[in-house]
């Protein structure tokens, strides 16, 4: 048994639903290319999703205005957007996250 069929269409629209989570966290966008980076697909694959959601939003419905504003403003940004296009060439290192505080001593 091979690797399964990519399919850009349908995996974006898994995406977009992690983008709709995201609408109303004021730092959402920044969480854009760690969604992309845990997709289990080539970083082309990444980039076909990433671009058929920009490109094309309103094949997507669910209020448009709502996760693709998410998604232009992750690439717009200069750091996060930056992230984000690594993804698309392979070198992306997902940020890790916050590591545990020590407990307090009594």
């Amino acid at each position: 048994m091979g690797r399964r069929k990519f399919d850009h269409v349908h995996e974006a629209y898994a995406v977009r639903e992690k983008l709709l989570a995201l609408v109303g966290d004021p730092q959402g966008f920044a969480k854009v290319p760690d969604i992309f980076a845990a997709l289990k697909f080539k970083p082309a694959e990444c980039c076909d999703i990433f671009w058929v959601l920009d490109e094309t939003p309103g094949r997507f419905g669910a209020p448009v205005s709502s996760w693709h504003s998410v998604l232009r403003q992750c690439r717009n940004h200069p750091v996060h957007g930056a992230d984000l296009f690594r993804v698309f060439n392979g070198t992306y290192i997902p940020s890790s996250p916050t590591p545990p505080q020590p407990a307090a001593s009594t």
